[in-house]
């Protein structure tokens, strides 16, 4: 068949050739050659691809014979072209008649990723004008152990029925595709694997008309901030987004118009073989038959932030299905789980075989690493894994209950601990105290930190996380700031009034920090990308100071702008972060700020205290304080004694501590990577180890925590002149201390009946965090492991799936399972009007 855009050329030079006809009266001869040699190539053109229409070749070889003819007299006459055109005419009208069609390619390179390209792929397939050709393309694997890239080429991985042709006998260059569509974003941007230099977008798009990104990854519904970025976004005519939210995300970006929110092939994929079924493999079967049936899905994401602890987690879990006869488990790494092991973190690639080999030795489950990952979804009945996987949302699609690990936990959680409050803030209002903890709710605590009673839920919001954490009391009010929620709250104490503060000109409501009061402003910090947000409590403004967080975060390597820590002198607002040896002073008065900059290049900060003329302030990775005189313009640096130890999480980050809290002639810092809480003479520069006892084993995991991945101190606040609280996240002790005089107190907050009553009766956990996640259950204090798995055998997970189907409708377009369908009606549309 021809191709349409083929058929284009032809038709345009025949075209050219009848005005050189005309041209040729008044230049007499020069035409005749071009008109053959054109005429030639239109012939060889028809004879090569369409064999079948002989009797074009033969009126052009008619056509070159009058020429020929032509070129043997002095003088052309009009009825010489009117005889040239005639014959032109019949060829032109022949050629407009032939039947034409379209290349359309797909360059996918890993097997396992195919199902982001197949319902588009079948769509195509189905119109015969279109020839449908799969090119599956090298890639190269980075070797750490060996400091090399290895080659790989997964040809034969893909499924039988998908007819795929070997990248070297396809040429880009020379077939010249109408559209071709790819899922790797990258180029040559990522340090584990990369496709051949000749496919990379830029080449590619070079010969390609329409080159339409299609993502490898479903996601709840948005798009994470390092995917606005990839190269391939600066190279496509196209990119498939999974939703118009997804598209939202992109707003800002030059291509935002090239985005179109049709849906996901993976969720079709997905839907489609839930609906039709599927074929249990053989060698599976054996395993599965008569038990329930779990996925569990270990991803790169989760690997490298847990590290070694991931491993341990994955050897508990393997230990709970040992020997199990009514449940199955089907373990699936990511595909490139081995590979990221041994290129980012070799020292682990031991252990790692050392955990495959005791799965496949003690019979665990299946080994589940065939290219195809929604044919086992389709089979299975549960997803168990982290919440960080484009995996969990086509659990989402597929209707099948999710479960998220929490890598901490090893058993359930005793009665003694489900009822432990752990405190998210801590305010005094008119003698009583108020405190978030970790559910959703305001509450109060009795003055023996012992009682914590619910004062209000907030029932728009989850029910098993803090939708907020920190807080900031003016006169009777509360002010609290986002944590999950969309929206910051005030919360009248005597009154029990609870106002939205709503603004429409502020995004970024999403997740805040810290909250200070200065005047008739409430001053919100970013955990997020956003600027501080300002509110007005007398004209319920709101404004947005974005400028002097960007100066702050200022080339340095992090996207978002999370701030650490902040204290207040007067008028003056002081932030740190983690990443920078900048201070960010902001003038709230004014509305003014100053970015001071000391200490080593590579220093960051966490705590703060400051005065008129003093600063003092905690290093993130040595624990060392500094002090700056401000009146004298003098830097004072305090090592941190030898002694004292500390180290780092799995992920690599360390902050010896975090809070600062300034006592008068003492400043003490609360540990979050070390087993030593500091207590520091302002006078004497001299350091001592405050209530050590109490901090005793907190360097040893236990159930629900893990010292590489929790800070130790989970909450830290100065109560009056003289003591401070700190909570212990190891077991939620919390103690009262009395800096002064080094003497403290033990107590262990823990919810009444009926608050944890109010919180968990007759509820399984189920919930949405926030648009961009996942509906599910999620393991906790309240939600172990092992409930989850006998709620699934006894089949008490059923009704979960309907309200899962109500959560999805901003997720993904399409959910019918047509978004394939919608990507060939646009394509087509836009080749035909071309």
């Amino acid at each position: 068949m021809l191709r349409t855009s083929l058929k284009k050329q032809i038709l345009s030079l025949l075209d050219s050739m009848s005005e050189q006809h005309h041209e040729g009266v008044e230049h007499n001869l020069a035409f005749l050659e071009g008109c053959q040699q054109a005429a030639i190539t239109i012939g060889e053109t028809i004879e090569s691809k369409v064999a079948e229409r002989q009797d074009i070749v033969t009126d052009l070889e008619e056509y070159c014979e009058l020429l020929f003819q032509l070129s043997q007299k002095t003088q052309i006459q009009k009825s010489d072209i009117q005889q040239l055109d005639g014959l032109l005419f019949v060829v032109k009208e022949k050629v407009e008649q032939l039947e034409t069609g379209y290349q359309i390619v797909f360059f996918p390179y890993k097997a396992a990723m195919w199902d982001s390209m197949e319902s588009i792929w079948k769509a195509f397939q189905k119109d015969r004008r279109c020839e449908c050709l799969v090119v599956p393309i090298p890639y190269r694997e980075f070797n750490a152990n060996r400091n090399q890239w290895d080659s790989c080429y997964e040809l034969s991985d893909f499924p039988e029925y998908v007819p795929v042709r070997d990248y070297q006998s396809y040429s880009v260059e020379a077939e010249q595709p109408d559209v071709a569509f790819i899922h790797n974003p990258y180029d040559d941007y990522n340090r584990v694997t990369c496709v051949y230099p000749q496919f990379f977008s830029r080449e590619l798009k070079k010969h390609v008309s329409k080159l339409v990104y299609v993502p490898y990854y479903i996601t709840t519904g948005y798009i994470s901030p390092e995917h606005l970025y990839v190269p391939v976004c600066q190279n496509m005519d196209y990119m498939i987004a999974q939703s118009e939210k997804f598209k939202s995300g992109c707003e800002g970006m030059n291509y935002y118009d090239k985005v179109l929110p049709l849906g996901s092939p993976k969720a079709d994929r997905m839907i489609h073989m839930c609906r039709d079924g599927v074929e249990i493999p053989e060698d599976w079967k054996p395993v599965l038959q008569g038990k329930k049936s779990v996925m569990l899905n270990t991803s790169i994401g989760c690997f490298l932030t847990f590290g070694e602890v991931y491993f341990h987690k994955l050897k508990h879990i393997f230990k709970w299905f040992k020997d199990r006869e009514d449940v199955a488990l089907i373990w699936r790494p990511h595909p490139l789980l081995e590979s990221t092991v041994k290129s980012m973190r070799p020292y682990l690639m031991e252990k790692y075989h050392d955990l495959l080999d005791y799965f496949q030795r003690e019979k665990i489950g299946i080994w589940d690493h065939t290219p195809d990952i929604t044919r086992t979804i389709a089979i299975v009945d549960a997803y168990i894994g982290e919440d960080g996987s484009s995996v969990v949302n086509l659990f989402g699609v597929a209707d099948k209950p999710i479960f998220i690990l929490d890598n901490s936990f090893f058993e359930t959680c005793d009665e003694a601990m489900k009822k432990r409050a752990y405190l998210g803030d801590l305010v005094e209002i008119s003698g009583k105290w108020y405190c978030t903890s970790l559910y959703n709710g305001l509450y109060t605590v009795d003055k023996n930190f012992d009682k914590v009673d619910l004062v209000t839920g907030f029932d728009d919001q989850p029910r098993f996380v803090p939708p907020y954490s920190l807080m900031q009391a003016v006169q009777e009010t509360l002010y609290l700031s986002p944590v999950i929620a969309n929206m910051p709250i005030s919360y009248r104490t005597d009154t029990g009034e609870r106002k939205d503060l709503k603004s429409s000109g502020i995004d970024g409501f999403y997740s805040l920090s810290r909250i200070v009061a200065y005047g008739e402003k409430i001053y919100y910090l970013p955990a997020g990308d956003s600027g501080i947000l300002v509110y007005n409590r007398r004209d319920k403004s709101w404004k947005e100071q974005k400028e002097c967080m960007q100066q702050l975060k200022q080339n340095t390597p992090v996207i978002g702008g999370t701030t650490c820590c902040c204290c207040v002198d007067g008028h003056d607002l002081w932030i740190t972060a983690e990443y920078t040896n900048r201070v960010l002073r902001y003038d709230m008065k004014n509305d003014t700020y100053q970015i001071i900059a000391f200490g080593d290049d590579h220093y960051g900060y966490a705590g703060i205290a400051a005065d008129k003329e003093n600063i003092w302030i905690v290093e993130v990775h040595t624990g060392n304080l500094l002090h700056l005189n401000r009146r004298a313009g003098k830097l004072k640096e305090f090592p941190l004694p030898e002694e004292i130890t500390s180290w780092s999480q799995e992920s690599g980050r360390r902050m010896v501590f975090g809070e600062l809290l300034d006592m008068g002639r003492y400043l003490i810092a609360a540990p979050c990577f070390t087993d030593a809480m500091i207590k520091f003479d302002k006078i004497t520069g001299s350091f001592t180890r405050l209530i050590p006892q109490f901090w005793e084993h907190v360097s040893e995991p236990c159930n629900g925590y893990h010292p590489r991945i929790h800070a130790v101190c989970s909450f830290a606040k100065k109560l009056d002149d003289k003591r401070i609280a700190v909570q212990r996240t190891c077991d939620g002790a919390l103690a009262v201390v009395d800096v002064m005089i080094e003497e403290y107190s033990v107590h262990y907050p823990n919810f009444t009946e009926d608050t944890i009553h109010k919180i968990a009766n007759g509820q399984d956990g189920f919930e949405k965090l926030q648009t961009y996640f996942a509906f599910c259950r999620r393991e906790s204090r309240l939600f172990s492991f092992e409930g989850f798995m006998d709620d699934l055998v006894h089949g008490r997970l059923e009704d979960v799936k309907e309200r899962q189907k109500k959560e999805l409708a901003s997720m993904a377009a399409n959910l019918d399972g047509t978004c394939g369908e919608k990507v060939y009606e646009f394509l087509m549309g836009v080749l035909e009007e071309a």
